[in-house]
């Protein structure tokens, strides 16, 4: 971000290696297993890789990231949670959580609960015109969007993803739009410390208040199967899928007190997503590493 708000600086990727060796098969692509120490679990340490610098479409995981931006954004400008949005007709999107039409007026926190809980791809657009909209134009004067994709892969370079590229906020599978199982779980591995992303992917379901000539409540459900079924073990985390790419991020709590970073990539069906990413939080709840 230009001027004195934004993200600054990076973290370091030292002690992140190429590949692990143990652990569980997969049928997923790509995988990559953190854990978390430290007093605010700042600290990583590699446990697992399978292709990790394998570079595949993030798709609806990059609404972590979107989360991320809006909140530095957020601070940056001293919005409140319940800064008002309306939703327009230019952010209409098909997909996911498909609930919201032009005229619907929501806070801030109700959009990324939308974008986190039921992955609404409507909400991820809103978010990110609505952002942009506080963001210097630049010497072409950019649209509000565009500034917001300039912000989202500031904010994915100062988290380290040095092999992630960002097209658009929902996560739409595009040409040139890609990340690698290392670089998520990086990106999850800072988003997991973010109070209110934490707050929003940790949920089972919840309600949502949208005001305007459709004045209504929306019930969300998680599109996480682990969160929904009360594994009291996942502390929250989001889904990315695709015909043929099932993907998962997942934040865990290891029985010793600290926390695990799960990614899976480029699984081939539901089934396998889940069962890959049951197989790993069991071998590291386990103690195997």
């Amino acid at each position: 971000m230009e001027g004195d708000c934004g993200m600054s600086g990076t973290l370091d990727r030292s002690g992140l290696c190429a590949e692990q060796n143990g652990g569980p098969r997969l049928s997923a692509r790509s995988a990559v297993v953190l854990r978390l120490r430290g007093p605010r679990f700042e600290e990583w340490v590699p446990v697992f890789a399978k292709n990790p610098e394998m570079r595949l479409a993030p798709m609806s995981i990059t609404k972590v990231l979107t989360a991320a931006a809006a909140v530095s954004v957020a601070e940056c400008f001293d919005l409140p949670l319940d800064y008002a949005v309306t939703v327009a007709e230019t952010d209409a999107a098909g997909g996911s959580g498909n609930n919201l039409v032009a005229g619907d007026v929501l806070t801030l926190d109700a959009l990324l609960a939308d974008m986190m809980v039921v992955s609404s791809n409507v909400a991820a657009r809103v978010i990110a015109r609505a952002m942009g909209e506080f963001l210097p134009g630049g010497p072409r004067k950019q649209s509000p969007r565009l500034r917001f994709l300039a912000e989202m892969n500031r904010t994915a370079a100062a988290f380290a993803m040095r092999d992630s590229a960002f097209l658009n906020s929902p996560g739409f599978k595009a040409e040139g739009q890609y990340s690698t199982a290392m670089d998520l779980s990086l990106l999850m591995s800072a988003a997991s410390r973010d109070p209110v992303i934490a707050r929003w992917w940790g949920v089972a379901g919840s309600n949502i208040s949208v005001e305007g000539p459709r004045a209504r409540s929306i019930r969300l459900v998680n599109t996480n199967r682990m969160l929904v079924a009360g594994d009291p073990n996942i502390l929250g985390g989001k889904t990315g899928t695709f015909p043929g790419q099932y993907n998962l991020a997942l934040c865990s709590r290891l029985p010793d007190g600290d926390r695990a970073i799960t990614v899976l990539l480029g699984a081939p069906d539901d089934r396998a997503r889940y069962g890959d990413a049951r197989a790993l939080l069991d071998w590291v709840q386990a103690g195997q590493v």
